[in-house]
Formats: C-alpha cells, sequence, structure tokens
C-alpha cells in the first residue's frame, strides 16, 4: 500500500534540507521518505514559488543632473542596499547582480 505524506510534513522537511544543506538521501533515510517523493515534492513547491512572485514592477526614478555623477549610476532599492555603477560597466555583470539582489 503505497502511503501518503502530509505537505506540511514534507515541507517542513525540505525547509530542513535548505536550512542545513543536507541532500535528498539524509532527508530519505532520516523520515523514510522515498528520494522520489522529496524530490518531486521539492519541484512542485519551487515551482508554486515562482508563481507566486510578483511580476517586474514599474518603479519611480528620479534623476539627478550632476556633473559630479557623470556615467555614474546609483540604484537604492527598498531593502537599503545601495549599488553603484561606474560608466563603461558590463550590463551583463549588473543584470547578474541585481538578479541575486533580487532574491535577498
Amino acid at each position: 500500500m503505497k502511503q501518503r505524506h502530509r505537505r506540511a510534513d514534507i515541507q517542513r522537511l525540505l525547509e530542513r534540507r535548505s536550512r542545513h544543506g543536507l541532500t535528498f538521501r539524509e532527508i530519505s533515510e532520516e523520515s523514510g521518505i522515498p528520494i522520489p517523493t522529496l524530490s518531486y515534492w521539492a519541484a512542485k513547491v519551487r515551482r508554486e514559488e515562482e508563481d507566486d512572485e510578483p511580476a517586474t514592477q514599474f518603479v519611480a526614478v528620479n534623476v539627478v543632473d550632476d556633473e559630479r555623477l557623470c556615467g555614474r549610476i546609483v540604484i537604492e532599492l527598498s531593502s537599503a542596499v545601495r549599488v553603484t555603477v561606474e560608466g563603461g560597466f558590463d550590463d551583463e555583470h549588473l543584470e547578474r547582480v541585481l538578479s541575486v539582489l533580487a532574491r535577498c
């Protein structure tokens, strides 16, 4: 007979896995839940979280006309993080940095 696992129990195990850097095998051995079941639930939760993420939003931008800032961009995020980008920056690198900051 196939055993059913409560979603809350699985989510607690997956959160513990993430927090402590455990493998599916370690969680499986500890809980008795098969690795494919844990993997299935991890993918399902990840998809649901991606669906819940808000779409890209437009934000207000203050443009400052200051000769001392020539070629410089200063980005202040709502999380009090400030990113200063000097002229001649690599836009792909900046995109990766902003992507990481958005996940924080």
